[in-house]
């Protein structure tokens, strides 16, 4: 392969990393909170990892030695582009969650609203109420947010819900009080849910057994 196919391939390999760098600088940025933006973090360098190890394997092909040499510079340029993108974006004031205070995530946690699914309830059915209830289509089209409000989402599996599938939410304290009253009624009036629970954390909630 001559110096201009490498030099071109090497070209395309930072056209592609400043385009993924910059879909994940996006992704970053946007998070609603920060524990959330650490995933994509963790995408960016499994995306790397891949690619890492395609590259090297496209090389030892004579007739792929083009697309490992793109590969493999993607794999070097993408978190360049993208720690650099993160620090420009930070030194101007684009990442929204970072100037929030810690949160702390846990059942031991108070939660705004606790929902416990009834038993035997399937994850479509699961899915088809929290998609109505709780996200939103994103206004570019890439997936759903959670709906204006909600803050904090937690799975709590069987153990944490005596014996229920479940989920606690934090919701923001500027969410109207009939906001908050609609969304804990809508849950409420499910015909798979069992109980809701208000402002309390899932570990302290009583066995819905002892407290009938």
């Amino acid at each position: 392969m001559n110096n201009s196919r490498i030099r071109s391939a090497i070209l395309a390999g930072l056209a592609i990393s400043i385009l993924l760098g910059g879909l994940l600088v996006y992704g970053f940025n946007t998070a609603p909170a920060g524990y959330v933006a650490v995933y994509t973090v963790l995408g960016m360098w499994m995306l790397t990892v891949l690619l890492a190890l395609i590259g090297p394997l496209l090389l030892t092909i004579r007739r792929t030695r083009f697309a490992g040499i793109v590969l493999a510079a993607t794999a070097v340029l993408v978190p360049v582009t993208f720690f650099c993108g993160v620090k420009a974006s930070q030194m101007a004031g684009l990442t929204r969650w970072l100037n929030e205070s810690m949160r702390r995530v846990g059942p031991d946690v108070p939660a705004s609203l606790v929902v416990y699914y009834k038993a035997g309830t399937n994850e479509r059915q699961i899915s088809e109420l929290q998609d109505s209830l709780l996200y939103r289509n994103r206004s570019d089209g890439r997936g759903k947010d959670f709906r204006p409000g909600v803050r904090i989402y937690l799975r709590l599996v069987p153990s944490q819900a005596h014996g229920h599938r479940g989920f606690a939410l934090t919701l923001d304290p500027s969410m109207e009080q009939e906001e908050r009253d609609s969304l804990e009624s809508s849950f409420a009036n499910s015909p798979v849910v069992f109980k809701v629970y208000k402002d309390i954390a899932p570990s302290k909630i009583p066995s819905p057994e002892k407290s009938n």
